[in-house]
């Protein structure tokens, strides 16, 4: 597939970047499997000599019957109906998108429907909260536990003022990342502690394991997330540089197969 380079939005995040790479490798790993298979499938409606196509756009015109559309007939100019698809926090929030044009533009009076397969036993899709017991914070966030304030994520605040859901009146309650005071409790193995332990094996990790394969006390007395920074910081700081100076302008960020080059210190950690 070709391939081309664009200028990055504004302070795009590393995380973002590398989806995105992500995404498309598997849009040209899936391109280029199929093209594999038409070479020796050749199915109904393509002949030897005619050329493969080098585009997914090609492939699609190329390969796919032509048919003619069936179904009802059109409605009246003017008037349609939307059908969404689950009643998660998207679904949820396009029908209140639809009910606000429909309030302040009368005239259009577009009808939806919203198809949730547990119908209304329960709503909001991956947003979830399991309470445990009636009392007030015996709970866990099965997903979304919580909402970073920056900039992708301004409408998703707009919708919290819209529904009042503020801090001010704890129904927007602060997430903490870091445990600064050491006073995080945890539970693992059974055991219960609070803050980071100074026996390193009070969670019984290298019971049953070989004297060369248990893990240094050292690492145990420290918390997971340091470790891990600590081993793969090296990685990171590559990472950062290249896409700095991506966003300094002294080289593009390409796209397609040409991008894989950017990612490849990270990738070959994790592959």
């Amino acid at each position: 597939m070709g391939s081309r380079t664009e200028t990055l939005e504004e302070n795009p995040s590393y995380k973002y970047q590398w989806a995105r790479q992500v995404a498309r490798d598997k849009l040209v790993d899936d391109f280029e499997n199929v093209t594999r298979k038409l070479e020796t499938l050749q199915p109904p409606g393509i002949t030897p000599d005619l050329p493969l196509p080098d585009n997914l756009t090609g492939l699609v015109s190329d390969v796919l019957p032509i048919k003619k559309l069936t179904g009802q007939p059109p409605k009246p100019p003017g008037k349609f109906k939307v059908g969404i698809v689950g009643a998660g926090c998207a679904g949820l929030f396009t029908a209140m998108i639809l009910d606000h044009i429909n309030e302040n533009i009368p005239e259009l009076n577009i009808e939806y429907d919203i198809l949730e397969a547990a119908c209304d036993k329960r709503l909001g899709g991956r947003l979830y909260t399991y309470k445990f017991s009636g009392n007030e914070k015996d709970y866990y966030d099965v997903g979304a536990m919580r909402f970073p304030k920056i900039s992708i994520m301004e409408r998703t605040f707009q919708l919290f003022d819209f529904l009042d859901i503020k801090t001010t009146n704890n129904r927007l309650i602060p997430y903490y990342f870091k445990d600064e005071l050491n006073v995080c409790p945890t539970y693992f193995n059974d055991v219960h502690t609070i803050g980071t332990p100074k026996d390193g094996n009070v969670y019984k990790m290298n019971e049953g394991l070989a004297e060369d394969d248990q893990i240094p006390q050292e690492l145990l007395k420290q918390p997971p997330g340091e470790v891990l920074n600590k081993a793969i910081q090296r990685y990171r700081d590559q990472v950062k540089d290249h896409l700095d100076a991506a966003k300094d302008g002294k080289h593009p960020i390409a796209n397609g197969s040409e991008g894989k080059d950017d990612w490849i210190p990270l990738r070959k950690q994790i592959t």
